[in-house]
């Protein structure tokens, strides 16, 4: 008997649980705008969002899971350029790219995992194995190497 009561239970609170998180307005949603207003002192805004969808986890565990795809990008102008900054979602996770659109002299540079090319076209610094906040230092140094 308690099977038959607690098992829909469990099934019917994961269920409105999901659908919290990734419903219309959900908790993602709600991220991201919040990631929005957050941005905003800084010139940036969110431009792109990684598609989430389920995904079958494997044979050897059954059942799904919930996946972004893509990259999530903030754009804006900071002194005057253009940029852009990309993280990844599940498959890109820890590979973030700040790219400003500013003429600068050519050179490249690499370290274990962080790499820089400049050019005509601006100045990128690509990061692998990157997290949460490596972006920011990432601006920091495209900026740096832009205005110099």
């Amino acid at each position: 008997m308690p099977l038959l009561i607690g098992v829909p239970l469990i099934v019917l609170a994961a269920l409105y649980g999901s659908f919290r998180a990734i419903g219309p307005g959900g908790e993602i949603q709600q991220g991201y705008a919040r990631m929005d207003r957050a941005m905003k002192p800084l010139g940036l805004r969110v431009a792109a969002r990684p598609q989430g969808g389920f995904e079958p986890r494997g044979p050897t565990m059954p059942g799904f899971d919930y996946r972004l795809r893509g990259m999530a990008e903030l754009s804006g102008e900071r002194h005057g350029r253009q940029v852009t900054i990309r993280f990844g979602g599940h498959e890109d996770a820890g590979l973030s790219e700040v790219e400003i659109a500013a003429p600068c002299h050519e050179f490249e540079a690499r370290s274990k995992r962080v790499a820089v090319r400049s050019g005509s076209e601006g100045v990128v610094v690509s990061r692998l194995g990157a997290h949460q906040g490596d972006w920011l230092c990432d601006l920091w140094l495209a900026e740096r190497l832009a205005s110099g």
